[in-house]
């Protein structure tokens, strides 16, 4: 039984990962910076077209500068929906090689302990079941 110590710790490190790696998630502070650092954009781009519609009020007639204004504002949003797009589909892929590479892992540390072990599996009911939970453990791990 002290033989699978090592696998033991290794299952125990695959279920503390994450798809991106280690400690990947987001602490309050992190995700305060992120909100009050959206919100100044916000307010900065505010400024930059009002700036912008002034300025260009003053240079050229009503309509040229409504239309100039609002190929600015469209550029922006279709740029941020591309932008969006591409960052769900990295972060899709991304999570699907983790996934993988999970499975892979999990396969590996199953087949050394199926080595190691042998034919303690047959005779011990009670190691199968321990194992069968650990396993369900790792899957609800990555999975939720």
């Amino acid at each position: 039984m002290l033989a699978l110590l090592p696998y033991i710790e290794k299952a125990m490190v695959l279920a503390n990962l994450t798809s991106s790696g280690y400690g990947s998630r987001k602490s309050a502070v992190e995700s305060c910076f992120v909100w009050i650092a959206i919100g100044l954009f916000a307010v900065s781009y505010v400024f930059i077209i009002g700036g912008l519609g002034l300025f260009l009020v003053a240079s050229y007639e009503l309509p040229v500068a409504f239309m100039v204004i609002g190929l600015v504002i469209l550029f922006t949003v279709l740029s941020a929906l591309a932008a969006t797009r591409l960052y769900k589909k990295m972060r899709a892929r991304r999570v699907k090689q983790g996934v993988k590479s999970v499975a892979d892992e999990a396969t590996q540390i199953l087949s050394a302990i199926g080595n190691e072990v042998g034919g303690a599996f047959k005779d011990n009911a009670a190691l199968i079941a321990v194992m069968v939970a650990g396993i369900g453990f790792l899957a609800a791990r990555k999975i939720i």
